[in-house]
């Protein structure tokens, strides 16, 4: 039975806004990233960046990499515009240097790994200089924090190692065109996929 109690018809609303929102983050999430894959295209761990981690943070915070996590947030699409969005999303993560079951294992280790050394530093930081902000993390205090993380997955019904560091020194071969990934199409793929993403989803909401 339908109620029409304002609260009710209030809380309806409201959990049909935040559905339509989780919609319109893949689009909004997705320029994101596009910047970032722009704004520092040569950036490798070998090579101190800056902002050399914020492209890989990003695709590996976004909603779009995972698939069941995608489809929480399309509910609120109708059908027609979910498989549309489905298939975008496909192109995006297929260009993608990681295959699916090493997206899902990524996330948490490298966050893990990313945060506790930030953390170290920050404390190390405190304990030198109250008052002084710490430094960031070097290219090389990262890449030995990454390379300790290992772990296994399953794919193709075959149980393989996987390790942090070489999944995130693959990253920078791709994204820098360089070794197996020299000539390919996979950067560029993926600023299509998600330009295409975030103009759709952005016309969605808007019509």
């Amino acid at each position: 039975m339908v109620s029409f109690e304002p609260g009710a018809v209030a809380s309806e609303l409201e959990a049909a806004r935040q559905e339509l929102d989780g919609a319109l983050d893949l689009g909004c999430f997705a320029l994101n990233i596009v910047r970032a894959l722009d704004e520092a295209p040569g950036s490798s761990l070998t090579e101190p960046n800056a902002t050399w981690t914020e492209a890989l943070d990003l695709v590996l915070a976004y909603p779009g990499t995972a698939s069941d996590t995608a489809e929480d947030d399309m509910r609120a699409l109708l059908p027609p515009t979910r498989q549309t969005l489905r298939e975008l999303l496909h192109v995006y993560r297929s260009a993608l240097p990681f295959d699916e079951a090493e997206r899902r294992w990524l996330y948490e280790p490298y966050f893990d790994a990313v945060s506790q050394l930030e953390g170290a530093q920050s404390a190390a930081g405190r304990a030198g200089d109250a008052k002084k902000k710490h430094a960031a993390p070097t290219a090389d205090e990262l890449r030995a924090t990454l390379l300790a993380t290992e772990g296994a997955v399953v794919a193709g019904g075959i149980d393989r190692a996987v390790n942090l560091g070489a999944l995130v020194d693959r990253w920078s071969r791709w994204s820098r065109g360089d070794d197996e990934f020299a000539g390919g199409s996979g950067v560029e793929r993926v600023r299509r996929s998600l330009l295409e993403i975030a103009r759709f989803v952005l016309a969605e909401q808007a019509a």
